[in-house]
């Protein structure tokens, strides 16, 4: 796998920095032969898929959370959520780090009729400031997730927070979503929707 490859590299470099000194010239041939059979195992194309479905799967799940009287509040609240979490990522690909971090009134500002999401250089990889309208094909859908199903997700908290929870997007236990619960949302939606889930 590439990864060993890669791991034996970081090896190598180490090596040489730790023990200069020392003849590491049959290390870095090993490294080369290595390189030139290495593959990634994980075959990452399987896994994509068109823009255009991915929009439309989050608006599917989000018509289906409005519409199906047949799922309790409890899954109609997490079906509108993630729905508008893919069809967010599809219009603003962040990082999964920074749309984790998304928060009401700092990284995401709210006005009137539009939003801004705004990173500022030390919250961003390329240390480069991040400002982008709110996509204006998912105001409404915002507003939706705001007043009704973030508000009921905040309830199924078990322990009263210690101030009051900012995140935007909020967990089955009435928490801030961390990276690794919005992961496993989008890779539960996306394994049902194509069969394959989305990296």
């Amino acid at each position: 796998p590439l990864t060993v490859c890669n791991r034996l590299a970081e090896v190598y470099s180490a090596m040489r920095a730790l023990a200069p000194h020392v003849d590491w010239s049959w290390l870095s041939k090993a490294v080369k032969q290595l390189r030139r059979s290495a593959r990634t195992v994980r075959h990452k194309l399987s896994h994509m898929q068109p823009v255009h479905l991915l929009a439309e799967l989050g608006g599917n799940l989000m018509r289906r959370a409005e519409n199906d009287a047949g799922i309790s509040s409890y899954q109609r609240a997490l079906t509108y959520r993630d729905g508008l979490m893919i069809a967010l990522l599809v219009r603003r690909p962040f990082r999964l780090k920074n749309f984790t971090a998304l928060t009401l009134d700092a990284s995401l500002v709210l006005a009137d009729e539009m939003g801004s999401l705004i990173f500022s250089r030390d919250e961003t990889k390329g240390k480069r400031a991040i400002e982008l309208p709110f996509p204006a094909r998912l105001w409404r859908e915002l507003q939706t997730y705001l007043k009704v199903y973030r508000p009921y997700l905040l309830t199924l908290q078990q322990v009263a927070p210690v101030g009051p929870v900012d995140a935007l997007w909020i967990s089955n236990e009435g928490r801030g979503m961390g990276d690794g619960s919005i992961r496993v949302a989008i890779r539960k939606r996306t394994h049902i929707a194509f069969g394959q889930h989305l990296w």
